[in-house]
């Protein structure tokens, strides 16, 4: 698009002057990056069921703070929160107790 908008212009259509659009693409590298970074620590399968649980805390926040008509967040929707946290927990070694990487030293022999 950038290369297209320098050879033949934006024909007509400006980009928009509100600062607040393009928080997009900040908020995406944000992610990305503290993706990359967690995803070692975590795991990949913990990463991912915490981005959705997060997704999911938002989107009800939303819906019960700034409402879009179609009403408040039903008791389903909600449980489905839920559920997706406490699948987190269970995921999560930490979280459980558990170590994180396993026994210190391998197995002993008698």
């Amino acid at each position: 698009w950038a290369v297209r908008a320098l050879v033949r212009g934006t024909s007509g259509h400006p980009l928009p002057t509100d600062w607040w659009m393009y928080l997009g693409g900040l908020c995406g590298v944000v992610f990305i990056g503290a993706s990359a970074f967690l995803v070692h620590r975590i795991g990949v399968l913990l990463l991912g069921m915490a981005s959705i649980a997060g997704q999911l805390t938002g989107s009800i926040a939303l819906d019960l703070f700034v409402p879009s008509g179609s009403g408040s967040p039903s008791a389903l929707t909600v449980l489905g929160a839920v559920l997706t946290f406490a699948a987190v927990r269970i995921a999560s070694p930490r979280l459980r107790g558990a170590p994180a990487d396993g026994p210190a030293h391998g197995p002993r022999s008698a």
